[in-house]
């Protein structure tokens, strides 16, 4: 294992080759960590003890500090072998517990923030991820930083078994040969047509069922990846197909599509949405 340093939203992960004992501050990390309490504190941030630990969990509150600077907080967490730093707005703060925040938009407990609130945690992630650059450590990018095309050539090295050695999308076609399982097996479309890597194809977008159009490349089994405006999107063989000009530009909703939605719109209480697709299908029903 080699020293890391990852950004995953709002998460800064320093992971370290060497190992300390479990629940204990006598790792070969500790002066990291301690010095990443003193930068924060420079940059404004009350570094102290995060009570909830200390209340729930005061065997692990050592472990755990809290920081807060105007309306950012901080999560502070160390390891054996790892630390990890958590910044957010403190009213996405969990409630009476504060050991994470609430980050998933469509959750009814996440408060959206303004534009200024959320540039203001961007930085303060961007000002750590500068002073850990003196660490030295192996950088890991996300999936999100990557073009279309790179997470796909990332990917398929890291399971080589799939296509062999890949290192452009040019090599996927090398293993789709004419006697090869998925050929054979994994690359029929939806109207039994041979698919073949690097050509145009069209699929209805699952989200919100339009004609989409990109190129294909095989990804694995019976799915195949769409890069469409670079954007990547996985799609069964079965979904694929050739334009037709006598296709709906949208695939109508299935009735289950449409109580899918209504669930959706109930759940978060916005009932006119929900009145007004009753409506509609009372119209298309008389």
């Amino acid at each position: 294992m080699k020293n890391t340093i990852r950004n995953y939203k709002n998460s800064i992960f320093l992971n370290f080759e060497k190992r300390g004992d479990n629940f204990s501050l006598d790792v070969p990390h500790y002066n990291n960590w301690m010095a990443i309490i003193r930068f924060l504190r420079k940059r404004g941030f009350k570094v102290g003890e995060n009570k909830t630990y200390k209340e729930h969990y005061e065997c692990l509150s050592k472990y755990h500090k809290i920081g807060f600077k105007k309306d950012i907080a901080c999560l502070f967490e160390i390891g054996a072998a790892s630390i990890k730093i958590e910044f957010g707005n403190i009213k996405n703060l969990w409630d009476g517990m504060a050991q994470s925040f609430w980050s998933d938009p469509s959750d009814d407990r996440y408060k959206k923030l303004t534009y200024l609130e959320g540039l203001a945690v961007k930085l303060e992630i961007k000002k750590l991820m500068e002073f850990c650059e003196k660490y030295n450590h192996e950088f890991i990018p996300e999936d999100y930083s990557f073009t279309a095309e790179e997470y796909i050539i990332n990917n398929l090295k890291t399971n080589s078994h799939i296509h062999g050695k890949v290192t452009c999308l040019e090599d996927i076609k090398k293993s789709i040969t004419e006697d090869s399982y998925d050929y054979q097996h994994n690359s029929n479309d939806a109207n039994n047509k041979k698919i073949i890597c690097g050509e145009l194809k069209y699929f209805y977008n699952y989200y919100n069922r339009r004609m989409f159009c990109g190129i294909v490349w095989h990804n694995i089994n019976n799915m195949w990846w769409v890069i469409v405006n670079g954007v990547k999107y996985n799609v069964a063989s079965f979904n694929l197909f050739d334009f037709d000009k006598n296709l709906p530009k949208r695939k109508p909703a299935s009735q289950g599509d449409i109580q899918r939605l209504l669930n959706k719109f109930e759940s978060k209480k916005e009932y006119l949405r929900c009145h007004a697709i009753n409506k509609q299908l009372e119209k298309l029903a008389a």
